[in-house]
């Protein structure tokens, strides 16, 4: 039996199977990748703000307690030296010092506006505002206010995230390249079969077999395929048998009736002769 010889792949590989399979599997792993990126740059993101309010949290608690008798006794001069301490801070913006009436008693700078929320935190993507109370012997006296400016985490943030998506890029590069490899070992023999089966139609040649190939569905599917050819020579031998009988019969058939008619006329012509 004729081993089948390696056949080139289709021109247009674009709709193979190789192609379609390692699209779909590079386009899985791309997007397990993007949602797990995706996932540790927000719990990043989240971390960061939690990070950010923890540390003004502690720095507005220490300075409230420091403010609470020149809110008690009413010195805003005081109130005013405590919170310059503050002007230290990275990223620090603006502060507030209220007594429970409202009334501003101290800003850092002077003159800065007060902003009137109440809740104890409120962050956008720029700026992150804490509300602290201000106690004294348990009974709160006033609030303090401190604005914050995250555009320095931010920046930081952006470079991380591009950082993330160069990661990203590559590993899904990465992830590509072996998906192609490890297609190809399922991949091939199925190209393979399909090449022997195009040049068995082209050339009728049944004797054609695929290599064997291992004991999954795709070893499966080629033993079908070469059992197929199998039972396809044989009938073709047969019916090529059964052609050349007949043919011999026809001629020998042909031969006798040839005979036959030679005869006849032989006899014919014997006996116009005896008339």
């Amino acid at each position: 039996m004729a081993a089948a010889r390696d056949v080139a792949a289709p021109a247009n590989t674009r709709n193979s199977i190789r192609s379609k399979w390692t699209r779909q599997q590079s386009m899985a792993t791309f997007a397990a990748l993007f949602v797990a990126t995706l996932t540790f740059f927000a719990h990043d993101l989240y971390r960061a703000r939690e990070r950010a309010q923890h540390e003004f949290r502690s720095v507005a608690s220490v300075v409230a307690q420091n403010c609470a008798a020149a809110v008690y006794f009413e010195d805003d001069v005081s109130a005013a030296q405590t919170l310059a301490s503050l002007n230290s801070l990275t990223d620090f913006e603006s502060a507030w010092l209220r007594d429970t009436d409202g009334r501003l008693r101290a800003s850092l700078p002077v003159g800065a506006s007060p902003d009137g929320t109440r809740a104890p935190s409120v962050w956008d993507w720029d700026r992150l505002l804490i509300v602290e109370p201000v106690v004294l012997d348990g009974d709160e006296i006033g609030t303090l206010t401190l604005r914050v400016d995250l555009r320095t985490q931010k920046a930081a943030l952006k470079q991380h995230l591009a950082l993330v998506l160069f990661v990203l890029v590559v590993s899904g590069g990465i992830a590509h390249l072996l998906a192609r490899r490890f297609v190809q070992i399922v991949t091939d023999p199925i190209l393979h079969l399909s090449s022997t089966a195009s040049g068995v139609q082209r050339s009728k040649d049944f004797s054609v077999r695929v290599d064997a190939g291992g004991s999954d569905e795709i070893g499966q599917l080629i033993a079908a395929f070469n059992a197929m050819l199998a039972e396809i020579e044989h009938r073709d031998q047969r019916l090529r048998a059964a052609n050349q009988d007949l043919e011999r019969q026809v001629v020998a058939q042909e031969k006798a009736k040839k005979a036959a008619e030679e005869a006849s006329v032989a006899k014919s012509e014997f006996l116009a002769n005896m008339s």
